[in-house]
């Protein structure tokens, strides 16, 4: 039931507090919408004509049910400590036009990056977005577009630099930054990154490729120490969701979602989902972000059967039906 874009335009983002409540941020469009019961319903919470000026929103992202930042490509960022009902401009130090990642750390602190040009920077607050802090590192990247932090302390940041897509840590709350990764590929983006089922060894990145070249999935079981590569069909890969290391989503600009069971060996077109940019988990659930809003409840069914036997399974709103002669069905398994 969520709103459908027009025109090639989409949802740039989108995040949930809990299975029930959440938000989303329309890109072109320059508005937001609230759900609280789990995407069956949306409410438009922040329009341009709120605002009277138009915006293009990047990133919404939540301290708790009622704080929340939303940020844009514009110039123009809020505030609501209402849970969206109202919202308040924000004012960065050295006032960055885009703002492209943001990234709560803690119950006080969240981190922000931009831009998707230059310069590269990092923005911090400690106290739930009163105050930030501003940081240069453009002596690390050209550009930043997403950040991911584990904790206050530990955390990333991709973008681009010179020689090609860059992940950067740090491990002391954002005072300094080491690249960990780099595509060397010139004019390649680390676009997204996810800690696949909240292991913080486990850590996925999508590159946005360049013409002639490939779109990638990265992928470290080791917090970044080391990487490797999977090619993926599309090559402005944005959108990236893995519930396993073996099973995930890709999306971009071009194309529908993709996924694969086998960890990006191999790729089956889904034949929807376009225009993805963000992929969010909140337990077993996934929603996607793009020219509509896209949620993934299913769970996965095997079911090993005696020779000769014919059935058919599925599974509606965790409940197994199936057709055929039960008595005779070996093995169920349902794994989330």
């Amino acid at each position: 039931n969520a709103p459908v874009n027009a025109n090639g335009t989409r949802f740039d983002d989108v995040f949930f507090i809990n299975s029930e409540l959440g938000w989303i941020a329309n890109g072109a469009n320059g508005n937001v919408f609230k759900t609280i019961d789990g995407g069956e319903n949306w409410t438009e919470v922040l329009n341009e004509a709120d605002i009277s000026a138009n915006v293009y929103y990047r990133n919404i992202e939540f301290f708790n049910e009622n704080i929340g930042i939303v940020t844009s490509l514009s110039g123009l960022h809020f505030k609501t400590t209402d849970g969206g009902i109202t919202w308040s401009p924000i004012t960065f130090p050295n006032n960055p036009t885009a703002i492209c990642g943001l990234s709560q750390a803690s119950e006080t602190t969240m981190y922000g990056c931009g831009a998707y040009n230059e310069p590269a920077f990092i923005l911090k607050t400690t106290d739930t977005g009163d105050t930030w802090s501003y940081t240069d590192l453009s002596t690390l990247a050209n550009a930043l577009v997403e950040m991911l932090f584990l904790n206050e302390l530990v955390g990333y940041a991709a973008g681009k630099n010179d020689s090609g897509g860059v992940i950067l840590k740090t491990t002391d709350g954002g005072l300094t930054w080491t690249q960990i990764y780099n595509s060397n590929i010139a004019g390649e983006y680390v676009w997204k990154l996810q800690l696949v089922n909240d292991n913080p060894n486990v850590l996925f990145g999508s590159i946005e490729s360049v013409p002639m070249q490939q779109g990638k999935v990265i992928k470290s079981f080791d917090a970044g120490a080391t990487w490797e590569s999977k090619d993926c069909p599309i090559r402005p890969i944005q959108a990236l969701g893995f519930e396993t290391p073996q099973r995930g989503w890709v999306g971009g600009h071009i194309g529908n979602l993709y996924e694969t069971n086998d960890g990006g060996d191999t790729w089956t077109d889904l034949g929807f989902g376009t225009n993805a940019n963000r992929i969010f988990f909140v337990g077993n659930t996934a929603y996607c972000s793009g020219a509509t809003i896209l949620k993934l409840t299913e769970r996965h069914i095997t079911v090993e059967f005696q020779e000769g036997l014919l059935s058919i399974d599925w599974n509606i709103d965790n409940n197994i039906y199936m057709a055929g002669k039960v008595s005779e069905v070996k093995k169920i398994t349902v794994s989330s």
